[in-house]
């Protein structure tokens, strides 16, 4: 009984916490991108003391809501999303990893690969684009 009330414990201690590595973070960017949630990118996004301030977040925030439409209907064009694979990491200096993602469209085959870089803040992994 006290083992299965451990694991029970253990399980729902690894879902509320999840996986916060930078091929997970990656992955879920891309996905957010493809299905349309721009919200869900920004909330992944990395901004920089002072962004705020001097109009940096805004601009990116705007850019982003803009163009995540297209992005959602590149996918729709090719049947929507198949796959989103992590196919590399490469660690850098100063919390920095580029991660390769790979995404496979379900119609005709297509697949198109893309550099993510990250960075971690707080002991969390962010996408940094400024």
């Amino acid at each position: 009984m006290k083992k299965n009330l451990f694991i029970l414990i253990l399980g729902f201690f690894m879902v509320g916490f999840g996986s916060n590595s930078p091929k997970d973070v990656a992955k879920e960017f891309v996905k957010a991108g493809y299905d349309g949630n721009a919200d869900k990118i920004i909330s992944l996004l990395y901004f920089p003391d002072g962004s705020e301030a001097n109009g940096a977040k805004d601009i990116v925030v705007g850019k982003i809501k803009s163009s995540v439409k297209n992005q959602q209907k590149f996918a729709e064009r090719f049947g929507g999303v198949d796959s989103i694979e992590a196919i590399s990491e490469d660690v850098k200096e100063n919390n920095l990893v580029i991660v390769k993602i790979e995404v496979k469209f379900k119609k005709d085959g297509k697949t198109m690969s893309d550099n993510v870089s990250l960075k971690k803040i707080k002991n969390e992994w962010k996408i940094s684009i400024i």
